[in-house]
């Protein structure tokens, strides 16, 4: 199938009627069931083609029920985040104009009685999704996508990581964004199933109860899961682990790969529906790449400066704003992602080799067959220090080769004397003080710790309220204080409270943090200073921890 036609449910029920399509703890609903379901509901809506309608649902059920009886109806799509705020869910329905929501209160028919053979008609080619990005480097964009958009990023990506009927893929991921949408519609178009996870188990109790064979995850998931008693096993019994989402530190490409994972690393973004490039990890001399194979019906080329560019069937239609549709493509339809890259050439499987733009030609280098996307950070977040171009993609990298560290994220703060300085946002697995988690050894053989004075100047930028500050000044010893207390405490991590929502928890101190220090966290701050040898730099590095 290389096309998109109107009659595609047609199709898709004839070929997989009576096969399951969606389950959760207490039903199983197969193809027919959940067209026919979708089309009662589809019926019940009174609204008129192109339509933007809000969802906003913890139900994964209805919200699936509820998209597909609204592309019968030509509408759009328009998922938002339930843990919002309400009044920042009706700030992001107004930024596109939607003023109607559908509620999960209506009422329930028997579908099982009412099976009907005649399935309505799709317009590949209208607008069917609203997706609004994380929102991480500002305010979010709202990224429009047709129908064909996603069922071509779903075509592809089953070329690359085969789905069949029987094979059942855990809905681990938000409908509020594309990587939750892309695992319906890769079900969709290859008759597998999707597996509701039930809210009251763990990750590893809905994989072992449901019989899952297919996997989207995190690294941090990945890492948590790889340490309890059970979590290898379980993995190791999948079909497909995908990783993406973030920086996949090596030392877990390795051990997934010691442990026979079937781990599929994954580059891709919101406006190109969800996957560009994926493939099983790439062992160099050097160590592990974290390579992708670009997918089909997906273009990629790298610009002379290193910028990663995108096209294809799968790219969006523009964003919307309150001013109306902005489509930031040049002359040719390329899309400049903001991500920067290079392309390895794949001969066999030792041998990798850089395409070098400025050895070849000042003109885009396009990926061609065998090449392998490496992406290496985003243009926006590189800055400069001292006069020095500082990547905090390459520190983020380095942090996560610590085995405690299992997130980091760098971002740049004002400084008198540097005019900016990277500070990083270190999460550990464990309690530790400085000295603790940089003990002299193999695994943090880039640490020089007592090559620098640690500079004191927090405090002075903290708001002048009670607000506890972790310092590490006296080397290993970690103490709290206070502000205007004038008195020193110990502290014990076991106090740590961990949010719920971890990923969203930290792309909001991110953007609080690069305000300008206004932040109203009562964070705790946690002080040290690194060499990273092979970059043959110094950093000052700030860590905070949630209390």
């Amino acid at each position: 199938m290389d096309e998109i036609n109107k009659n595609l449910l047609d199709q898709l029920y004839d070929k997989y009627k009576d096969l399951p399509l969606l389950i959760n703890e207490k039903r199983c609903w197969t193809f027919a069931e959940f067209f026919n379901e979708a089309g009662l509901l589809s019926n019940s809506l009174c609204t008129d083609p192109q339509k933007r309608i809000g969802l906003c649902s913890e139900n994964y059920e209805f919200l699936l029920l509820a998209m597909m009886a609204i592309w019968m109806r030509e509408g759009i799509v328009v998922p938002l985040n339930p843990k919002f705020p309400p009044k920042q869910k009706e700030e992001l329905l107004r930024k596109v104009n939607c003023d109607v929501t559908f509620s999960e209160k209506y009422t329930r028919t028997d579908s099982q009685s009412q099976i009907t053979r005649e399935m309505p008609l799709l317009n590949p080619d209208a607008w069917s999704t609203i997706i609004f990005t994380s929102g991480s480097s500002g305010f979010p964009k709202a990224v429009i996508h047709t129908l064909a958009n996603h069922f071509f990023s779903a075509l592809g990506a089953n070329r690359i990581m085969p789905l069949k009927p029987g094979d059942r893929w855990l809905m681990s991921l938000p409908l509020f964004h594309v990587g939750g949408l892309a695992i319906f519609f890769r079900s969709l178009l290859s008759g597998s199933s999707i597996v509701i996870p039930a809210k009251n188990k763990s990750l590893i109790q809905n994989i072992e109860k449901n019989q899952i064979t297919h996997l989207s995850l995190v690294p941090t998931q990945l890492q948590r899961l790889l340490k309890t008693g059970k979590g290898g096993n379980s993995l190791h019994k999948l079909k497909l682990i995908l990783l993406g989402g973030s920086s996949i530190p090596e030392s877990l490409m390795e051990h997934s790969s010691k442990l026979g994972l079937k781990l599929r690393t994954t580059y891709g973004s919101t406006e190109m529906a969800s996957q560009v490039a994926t493939s099983s990890p790439v062992k160099t001399k050097k160590g592990w790449l974290a390579a992708g194979e670009v997918l089909p019906f997906r273009e990629v080329r790298i610009s002379p400066q290193n910028q990663i560019e995108l096209r294809g069937k799968t790219l969006f239609c523009g964003y919307l704003s309150e001013s109306g549709l902005n489509q930031p493509f040049d002359n040719q339809g390329w899309f400049s992602s903001g991500d920067t890259g290079y392309l390895i050439k794949k001969n066999n499987e030792t041998n990798l080799q850089k395409i070098d733009l400025e050895n070849k030609t000042k003109s885009p280098q396009l990926a061609e067959k065998n090449d392998y996307l490496i992406v290496t950070g985003r243009k926006d977040s590189m800055f400069i220090s001292g006069g020095e171009n500082i990547h905090p993609e390459e520190i983020e990298r380095s942090l996560l080769q610590f085995p405690d560290t299992e997130r980091a994220a760098v971002v740049a703060v004002k400084d008198p004397e540097f005019g900016q300085r990277p500070v990083a946002f270190v999460k550990s697995s464990v309690s530790a003080s400085e000295h603790e988690l940089f003990l002299p050894g193999k695994s943090n053989r880039t640490v020089a710790r007592e090559s620098f004075e640690i500079i004191r100047i927090l405090e002075g930028e903290l708001p002048r309220s009670k607000h506890h500050s972790y310092d590490a000044s006296d080397r290993g010893v970690l103490k709290t204080s206070l502000l205007q207390v004038r008195r020193v405490r110990k502290e014990s991590f076991k106090k740590i409270k961990v949010p719920e929502d971890e990923n969203q928890y930290m792309v909001d101190l991110l953007k609080e943090f690069n305000s300008g220090w206004k932040w109203k966290f009562p964070e705790a701050v946690f002080q040290f200073g690194i060499c990273m040898q092979e970059f043959q730099r110094m950093y000052l590095l700030r860590c905070l921890y949630r209390r």
